[in-house]
């Protein structure tokens, strides 16, 4: 999927995939890497970025975004992963955080002390899903500013902005299939204070609207960008 990001009047293409598996047990995907590679290297100054999950195991990929537990072993190996890919691509990339419908009672550590040691030692950088964080503080009866405010500001580079769909009694799934929440807006605005402005897309992928209403998002998150 490529992504192009409106920041002022400045233009950033991101590469953003949903099939490298990091956290996977399976080999990374040589031929896809190797795509992602002549890409960055055909268009300067872009990036590339993944998520916080795997999606395939031997042969067969699911097409989704899985969870894993938070663990020691599984930190350590999920940095080598990331490490392994940042050195064939030869530049850092961005990890965007997932919704998830369930937690590991094997877990050492909570989501966001997770992924800020993975950005500590690899050196990555953050996709800051908003949408994402908002709709599991609410499965897990969680706040979403505080959550947020435990992310170390210095590794967020990107925001993503999505709808998500009431599924039973304060259920959230992230279905992006309609306009982003006010919540999740006045997510966005406490984020502009906390960690600046920066590249965001707004992501709309089903029950697609008229463009004109797909514009009147944009332009909500133009407004706040440029105020901050």
């Amino acid at each position: 999927m490529v992504l192009v990001y409106l920041l002022s009047w400045f233009w950033f293409i991101y590469f953003h995939g949903f099939g490298l598996s990091i956290g996977s047990i399976a080999p990374l995907p040589e031929n896809y890497l190797k795509l992602v590679k002549r890409l960055l290297a055909e268009n300067e100054g872009s990036f590339f970025s993944e998520h916080f999950s795997w999606s395939s195991v031997s042969h067969h990929h699911f097409h989704d975004l899985i969870p894993f537990p938070f663990t020691q072993e599984v930190l350590d190996y999920f940095c080598e992963r990331v490490e392994q890919v940042q050195e064939y691509l030869g530049s850092e990339i961005l990890l965007e955080n997932i919704s998830s419908y369930m937690r590991f009672s094997i877990s050492e550590m909570d989501e966001i002390a997770f992924m800020n040691e993975v950005f500590k030692r690899t050196g990555a950088k953050m996709l800051l899903d908003l949408n994402n964080l908002w709709a599991n503080a609410q499965n897990f009866e969680e706040d979403a500013l505080e959550r947020m405010m435990a992310i170390k500001p210095e590794y967020v580079q990107s925001y993503h902005l999505a709808g998500c769909t009431a599924w039973g009694d304060n259920n959230y799934i992230d279905y992006h299939g309609e306009a982003v929440r006010d919540e999740v807006w006045q997510l966005y605005q406490k984020a502009m204070e906390v960690f600046g402005a920066k590249p965001t897309l707004i992501e709309w992928e089903n029950n697609i609207p008229p463009i004109s209403r797909t514009v009147e998002e944009v332009h909500k998150a133009k407004a706040i960008l440029t105020k901050a």
